[in-house]
């Protein structure tokens, strides 16, 4: 997750501006919710947190 990280701090998006369910959503989500302790990763955060706010990936 941290290369995954430091690779969203100079994008917005992973994958070029797309944004797939396949690609980061589910990933990161069970990564976050996972009960374990996890690095603060804020551009990881960031980037779900925008996926959220997508009425089709809202969890």
């Amino acid at each position: 997750m941290r290369d995954f990280d430091a690779q969203l701090a100079s994008r917005p998006h992973y994958l070029r501006g797309a944004r797939t369910l396949a690609a980061i959503g589910l990933a990161v989500h069970r990564w976050l919710k996972a009960p374990i302790t996890r690095a603060d990763l804020a551009n990881v955060t960031r980037s779900y947190d925008r996926l959220q706010a997508r009425p089709a990936f809202a969890c």
